[in-house]
């Protein structure tokens, strides 16, 4: 069975935030560069089938399955390794997604490939992160302590696929293609990771200006994890 999944606010301030979000694009005027660093929570639901089985008197309830959040901030604020602040989290997840911009590669600091100097900074901080808190006592079960892996899934997923020359592009090919012989080394980090592309606002609000944003993809990689 297809799982019909729905994602929904988890708060009064996150669903804020979406509803400004929603009035801007719905204007026509262009979102804002992020400028602050926001801590926005989600809750992953189950939906029952839109028709009940032939068995069933009713229809059953949705289910609470997950949890989400999602950092939203300024570029270089992931400029680097995982800030302080996130780490915790990170090292008792279920599960990290990792937006990148395939058009506009990080800002780095050193001489490598900008977007695996972007992972290496973050998955080297989120390990480092494992194995202090394992050593403190803490159970750490996104930690492999033998390959000394980070073990959860791991999303990585480019984004804003609707201006790409090809959007349809298969998203392995162009995390490659970012990386290029590097992208290999993402195993010596990741024992399950797997590539996605997805579009937050689809791909015709260059035609048609303002209205609904038509998402696409951007529920592919929260079924996967």
């Amino acid at each position: 069975r297809y799982r019909r999944l729905c994602l929904l606010p988890a708060n009064a301030s996150t669903a804020d935030w979406i509803a400004a979000k929603a009035r801007t694009f719905a204007s026509g005027e262009p979102l804002p560069k992020t400028s602050t660093v926001e801590r926005l929570e989600f809750r992953l639901y189950d939906l029952p089938p839109r028709r009940p089985r032939f068995f069933q008197r009713r229809t059953p309830p949705s289910a609470h399955i997950a949890d989400l959040t999602f950092w939203d901030a300024p570029g270089e604020f992931f400029s680097g390794p995982i800030p302080d602040e996130l780490r915790p989290e990170l090292v008792h997840a279920r599960g990290l997604i990792l937006v990148v911009n395939p058009l506009q590669p990080p800002s780095t600091h050193s001489n490598a490939s900008p977007y695996w100097d972007f992972f290496d900074g973050a998955l080297r901080s989120v390990q480092q992160a494992m194995i202090a808190a394992r050593d403190a006592g803490a159970s750490v079960p996104g930690f492999d302590d033998i390959s000394r892996r980070i073990a959860y899934p791991v999303a990585i997923c480019l984004s804003q696929a609707d201006r790409a020359a090809n959007p349809e592009r298969d998203p392995n090919e162009w995390l490659g293609e970012l990386l290029g012989r590097d992208q290999r080394l993402l195993t010596d980090w990741l024992a399950n990771q797997s590539a996605f592309s997805f579009s937050a606002i689809g791909g015709d609000r260059a035609t048609a200006g303002r209205g609904d944003p038509r998402p696409k993809y951007v529920m592919h990689p929260i079924r996967w994890l």
